[in-house]
């Protein structure tokens, strides 16, 4: 029964530590798994998407979704374009695809796909940047690499010590689920002697 416990408790924390979102790399942060990031932004938001092979396709599309400042026009009082599923209620739709992109200027050559967002489009919504930091929530990622250009993550003072929390965290409720299942079998062990 122990054994059992540790082996599930080690392999739902190695799931927890080992599940991230994105990773910087030369140029920017790519992109590695759907789900929810801060990011530090440049103040001009572009994305690269490299194909693996000219001839090839990139296969699946890309959906990212970001906080806005607002997503009702003010001179109009409806919604923004972009204002869409999939993305959750408060958070506006950017959407690239293998041929081109939605609320976003797609550029398309042979090798990539460079996708910027035109932030004096008033039709879209406008991206709430505090601090030069911005929430995504990243839905769908194609097959090919997916690259936030001049990106950063947060500095990595801030990330070690959430993953230190973190990790004292899970390890007092590890400690405290081992303690309540030792009563268990003591209890049993003794009750049923």
């Amino acid at each position: 029964m122990i054994k059992y416990v540790f082996v599930v408790t080690f392999h739902i924390l190695r799931h927890i530590h080992s599940f991230d979102v994105a990773k910087e790399v030369d140029g920017g942060v790519q992109f590695i798994n759907t789900g929810s990031v801060e990011l530090v932004v440049p103040e001009t938001l572009s994305f690269t998407v490299k194909r693996l092979h000219k001839s090839k396709l990139c296969i699946g599309d890309f959906i990212i979704c970001y906080e806005p400042t607002s997503t009702i026009k003010h001179d109009e009082q409806a919604p923004y374009y972009n204002v869409k599923p999939p993305c959750p209620a408060g958070t506006c739709t950017l959407w690239i695809h293998p041929t081109g992109g939605y609320f976003i200027a797609a550029t398309i050559s042979d090798d990539i796909i460079y996708a910027k967002v035109e932030d004096e489009y008033d039709e879209v919504c406008p991206r709430k940047v505090i601090n030069n930091r911005a929430n995504f929530t990243i839905l769908k990622l194609p097959d090919c690499p997916v690259i936030m250009n001049d990106a950063a993550l947060p500095s990595v003072e801030a990330k070690k010590n959430t993953t230190l929390a973190t990790v004292g965290i899970i390890a007092g409720c590890v400690v405290a689920v081992l303690l309540l299942l030792s009563i268990i079998i003591i209890v049993g062990y003794c009750f049923y002697k």
